[in-house]
């Protein structure tokens, strides 16, 4: 059975729950085209609008076609909008306001500014991702005790990074090329559980597996539409493969392959299981 029909065939077998905890925010993406203003200055004539859950959001949402349970644990009230204006089907330029409310009605778990560990526990989830933008969400101490949790509990925990590597020590770490050439993530590696780094649309990285990664079989070029967000799908489904067994290299396969899939549509859409089959067996879907 290959990795992806056995990760579906347990997640049919088993619901489980995903606690996502980190800051959360809004997508918006603002359509248009330039054109003069009457002082002699350029214009950006609005032709529509599409608002997003974002960074943590994005997480939540982007294993929504999952036999999952999500609960989303962040601060309400302090979630950054980041506008991107796209001119021709191109992201041109972007716009950040840092608090912005975001309708989370749609997640079950209770989103608590005085004690997210408390909520967490409550949830009971069996894995944990840290969707972490340094928007204040997680300070140092909520993520050691998630750690410390997540090691009594058994349960695989994942951080996707913004700060340094020893801030999520004894988690699998998941991050960027600009994050690992900034941090040298590889240094510390030891006190991690795991390191995998992305590379856009090449295979991540994963120190200490070695070239396991660079033996995957060659997959065809995609055309990217909308990168916004692909780290985020990239974490929720490192972290799914984990819960449900997989190990490290081959949830990061099917990570890569979600990811993939995430940047051919638009609007921060959450890829379909098939559709990740699809691209893992060397199709296009």
């Amino acid at each position: 059975m290959s990795i992806i029909d056995g990760l579906i065939k347990s997640c049919s077998e088993k619901r489980i729950r995903v606690g996502i905890c980190g800051d959360a925010m809004a997508d918006e993406y603002v359509y248009g085209h330039y054109g003069d203003c009457q002082d002699g200055c350029k214009k950006f004539h609005v032709t529509g609008e599409k608002h997003c859950p974002g960074g943590a959001a994005n997480a939540a949402n982007s294993i929504r076609h999952w036999n999952v349970e999500v609960g989303l644990f962040t601060l309400p009230g302090q979630m950054p909008r980041k506008r991107r204006f796209v001119v021709n089907g191109q992201l041109v330029f972007r716009a950040d306001s840092e608090k912005h409310a975001y309708d989370l009605s749609d997640y079950k778990a209770e989103l608590s500014r005085s004690n997210l560990l408390a909520a967490v526990k409550e949830f009971g989830p069996d894995a944990i991702l840290l969707s972490d933008y340094d928007k204040g969400t997680l300070s140092q101490g909520l993520v050691t005790d998630l750690t410390v949790y997540a090691y009594e509990k058994h349960l695989p925990i994942v951080a996707d990074a913004k700060r340094e590597p020893l801030f999520y020590s004894a988690t699998v770490l998941k991050c960027n090329g600009y994050y690992a050439r900034r941090f040298q993530p590889a240094r510390v590696a030891g006190n991690l559980a795991g390191l995998v780094v992305t590379h856009g649309e090449l295979p991540p990285r994963m120190p200490a597996i070695g070239s396991a990664c660079q033996e995957w079989p060659e997959l065809p070029r995609r055309t990217c539409v909308n990168h916004v967000g692909a780290g985020d799908c990239f974490a929720a489904h490192l972290l799914l493969g984990l819960a449900h067994g997989l190990s490290l290299n081959q949830s990061a396969r099917v990570a890569h392959s979600a990811g993939r899939v995430y940047v051919g549509a638009e609007h921060n859409r959450a890829p379909l299981p098939e559709e990740i089959r699809a691209d893992l067996e060397g199709g296009q879907s």
